[in-house]
């Protein structure tokens, strides 16, 4: 499958990629890439960093409490506070570049599934090193699930007790903070206009970058780390619920339609405040290219309605007793990603130079 599925895309991309040199240039001279890129910049991305170091600062503190007071009233807070977070986190996930990339915020705060048995060792051991590579699945907000919801409020509570756990959680929660806020502080002083300025399609300029990590997060974190490893999409059809992301929380639906819709927001260039401006859309009509536009808006809207049928719930238990309707969902995902990855960066220019090496 993997053989036949790479051909079709290598052929799709050759047959969109024939256009002349002369008409890639002109799409250039068309279309203002910077106005395009700052908006990004200021309305969507700087924004939702904000937002995410916000939250993360507001879940620190609420778990301080929590610890200190060891009432089931501040474990709710908490908990609430935690989600948002988690979701908050899913507005910016996509960006594996500049700043991100330098502290792997995404390696750092979502590793899923997490190693469960490794976290109870380093509790025990009192290791609480997770600054190396080999730490990934025992931090961030996998980890914080775990810790948080695999039990009931009172047996936390009683944890609480344990110096042990509550200075793991302490350090995971501290590193979150400190990665956070580093890079909302580059993004603000100066990569938001370092971004802006870095026009072009080639993989040095912002636009081949964004459009390599949002179709390498797309295709590899949320349509397979989401829903088609759980779901049993890569191990012949056998489901693997104890894989999804929030396992514990239960909240792995909303944090997949979240970032769905983040991921389409950012497509549109529409920022927290709402307003619809410059991006990829209105960089395809100017490439006269409003059919291919019509078509990627339209699959945003099927795939996020069949992922809305299985939202009630956790995305876990709809992996055992609903396999089929999870399984239409990824495969109505599965469509973004030929008209995103090959006629959108053919269209455009840029070039994708990531490997799939899961298969398709």
């Amino acid at each position: 499958m993997k053989k036949y599925s790479s051909l079709i895309y290598l052929c799709i991309a050759l047959a969109f990629v024939s256009c002349t040199d002369d008409e890639k240039d002109s799409l250039g001279d068309n279309f203002d890439q910077s106005a395009m890129l700052t908006n990004l910049a200021q309305n969507v991305f700087l924004p939702n960093y904000e937002a995410l170091e916000e939250e993360v600062i507001t879940l620190q503190a609420d778990w301080n409490t929590f610890k200190s007071s060891k009432v089931a009233s501040d474990f709710t807070k908490m908990s609430e506070q935690f989600k948002t977070a988690y979701t908050t986190y899913q507005s910016i996930n996509y960006l594996d570049l500049g700043p991100a990339a330098n502290v792997a915020l995404r390696n750092n705060f979502n590793t899923f599934p997490t190693d469960t048995t490794q976290i109870n060792s380093n509790i025990q051991s009192e290791n609480y090193n997770i600054n190396t590579l080999s730490s990934y699945p025992q931090k961030g907000f996998p980890a914080l699930d775990y810790l948080f919801f695999s039990t009931s409020p009172n047996q936390l509570i009683n944890k609480l007790n344990d110096a042990n756990f509550v200075a793991y959680i302490d350090a995971l929660i501290n590193d979150m903070v400190l990665s956070a806020a580093t890079v909302y502080n580059d993004w603000n002083t100066n990569y938001a206009a370092t971004f802006s300025q870095k026009t072009g399609s080639d993989i040095g300029s912002s636009l081949g970058m964004l459009t390599n990590t949002w179709n390498q997060h797309y295709e590899r974190n949320f349509r397979d780390g989401k829903i088609g490893i759980p779901v049993g999409i890569r191990s012949l059809g056998l489901p693997l619920p104890e894989k999804t992301e929030a396992y514990f929380s239960g909240i792995s639906s909303d944090l997949v339609i979240k970032n769905l819709e983040e991921m389409e927001k950012m497509y549109l260039g529409v920022g927290n405040d709402g307003i619809n401006r410059s991006s990829f859309d209105d960089y395809l009509l100017s490439a006269e290219a409003a059919e291919l536009d019509n078509r990627i808006k339209n699959q945003f809207l099927v795939a996020k309605t069949a992922l809305n049928k299985i939202k009630s719930g956790r995305l876990s238990d709809q992996i055992v007793n609903n396999q089929s309707e999870v399984e239409a969902a990824y495969f109505e995902l599965q469509k973004l990603i030929l008209l995103i990855k090959v006629e959108l960066p053919s269209r455009l220019g840029i070039l994708i130079t990531y490997q799939d090496n899961d298969g398709d």
